[in-house]
Parts: C-alpha cells; sequence; structure tokens
C-alpha cells in the first residue's frame, strides 16, 4: 500500500524566482521540503511565485523564513546606482 502524499500549504509569496530560491535553500537547510511555484508550472515564471511545504512542518518553516529576514533582509526597493 502506497503512502498519501503529504498536504501542500502555502507559506509565502516569494516577488521573484531570486527570492523563492533563497527561501527554498534556507528551509533546505532544516531539512524541510519545499516546493515553488514554478516547479509545479509555468516554465518561466514571471512575478509572485508560491512557497509551499508540508501542512506538518507549516509553522517551522515560516518561522525560519522570520528568523532569516530579520537576519538578512531581502532589497525592498531597488538599489540607486547614481
Amino acid at each position: 500500500m502506497s503512502e498519501t502524499p503529504a498536504r501542500l500549504v502555502s507559506i509565502y509569496i516569494a516577488r521573484d524566482i531570486y527570492e523563492a530560491s533563497i527561501i527554498k535553500a534556507t528551509l533546505a537547510e532544516a531539512q524541510i521540503e519545499c516546493f515553488i511555484g514554478y516547479e509545479m508550472g509555468p516554465a518561466y515564471p514571471l512575478g509572485p511565485i508560491e512557497v509551499r511545504v508540508p501542512e506538518s512542518r507549516a509553522e517551522e518553516a515560516r518561522e525560519l523564513i522570520e528568523e532569516f529576514q530579520r537576519a538578512a533582509p531581502l532589497l525592498e526597493e531597488e538599489p540607486d546606482y547614481d
């Protein structure tokens, strides 16, 4: 008999593929399986990307993301190169 797959829940909406990849790497370090929107959809994602984890790890994942953002906030605005 096969195992029932874990229910995935959305825990974060990344601005783009780069932010989603950073979040995924952060969760992977904590051994939390993570799926980002483009892995389940279009090959070339544009715009916001949903980050999902198994429901049983959702709270832990949210806490890790909050810790990461406090320690190394992602750019809120475009850098000024002038």
